[in-house]
Parts: C-alpha cells; structure tokens; sequence
C-alpha cells in the first residue's frame, strides 16, 4: 500500500506540472518524476521473483504485476509528454540528444537558460559531479563524459574513442541549446551533418 500510495503520487505530479508557468519546469518535474518511477518499478520486479520462488498466493501476484504494469504505463504516457514539449521548447536539443536526453539535461541544468549559458566542457560532464568532486580531492581520474553517456554515439563507440566523441556532442549540443533559448532558429540539421563528420573520422583514426 505504501509503495502504490507513493506512486501514484509521483503520478500525479505530471498533472501538477501541467500548471506550471514554464515548459522548461515541466520538463524538469516530468524528469524527476520518472526517476522516481523507475526504482519503484524494478523493486516491484525483484518483489515478484522472490514472491514466485516463496509460491505467494496468485492474487498477491497478480497486484503486484498490475501496479508494475501501470508504473511502466506512467513512464511511458511521461516520456511521450517530454517528447512533445522537447520539440516545443528545444528542438535543435532534441534532434542531437534526443529527447529524453536533452530533457534530463535541462534538469540536472536547473532550466533551459541556464543550460544555454553552460559551457560545453561543463555540459560534457554534467550529471558526473561526484566522479569530479573525487578527481579534485585528488582520487580517480577525471570523468571523460556525465549523462551524455547514455547518447547511443558513445555509449555504442569504442571505450578509447568515447571521450573524443564525448567532447565532439558536448559542443554540439552548447550550439543547439543557445539557438533553442536565445535566437529560436531550427539550426540542428547542419549541426548534426558537422558532429557525424567529425566523429567518423575519431572512429577511423
């Protein structure tokens, strides 16, 4: 009961957010939203194999496949949202991070502006602060990329290209963001036929 009543109050947050003055802000709630969802999820799943291997009653299971169900439902209806307002509000971001992406980088950002304001060292990074924090205090080596990893362009790459490419999105994605939130021009198709060039030759070098 309580993971169901917390839930659905995640849930509901989507709806809440629909008030919000900015789209930015509620790009931002609907972000945190799913990253709240997502843990609930897979606890559900290591919930149901431990109920399966104790032969829990079949409607105790059945429950707990329903409301695991609907919490993938709300990611998914969330993310379909986050798409729509990504190309609302950034759609040169959207088109070179995705949107998902581009979302959770507005987030960890604090907002659309101040995302356009980041340098691209910085964005390369961004969502990495504790591997940073540790590499200052002199343990580790730096971070080469934050959550821009996720980005199908480094995370399918060779590990000892990542990096290179890394850097290569990071820049992009600055240029992206500042058209977006200051000179509002669709400038993503160059952008992206630019960044492919530049990466392919790190992959064949």
């Amino acid at each position: 009961k309580d993971i169901l009543r917390r839930a659905s109050l995640i849930v509901a947050e989507k709806e809440i957010s629909e008030n919000l003055g900015k789209e930015d802000l509620q790009i931002m709630q609907m972000v945190r939203s799913i990253d709240e969802l997502i843990p609930f999820s897979n606890i559900l799943s290591e919930r149901l194999r431990e109920w399966k291997r104790l032969s829990f009653q079949d409607d105790s299971i059945n429950s707990m496949i329903e409301l695991k169900n609907e919490i993938e439902k709300s990611v998914k209806v969330l993310e379909k949202r986050i798409e729509e307002n990504m190309q609302n509000i950034a759609p040169n971001l959207s088109e070179i991070a995705g949107a998902v992406l581009g979302a959770r980088l507005i987030t960890l950002a604090g907002g659309l502006e101040r995302l356009a304001t980041m340098p691209a060292s910085a964005i390369q990074v961004i969502g990495a602060e504790k591997a940073l924090f540790r590499y200052k205090a002199g343990e580790g080596t730096p971070p080469k990329h934050g959550v821009i990893y996720q980005h199908p362009l480094i995370r399918k790459s060779k590990k000892n290209h990542r990096g290179k490419i890394a850097r290569v999105l990071a820049n992009t994605i600055a240029t992206a963001v500042k058209a977006d939130a200051f000179t509002k021009r669709m400038v993503a198709h160059d952008l992206k036929e630019r960044m492919e060039r530049r990466i392919k030759e790190i992959k064949e070098n």
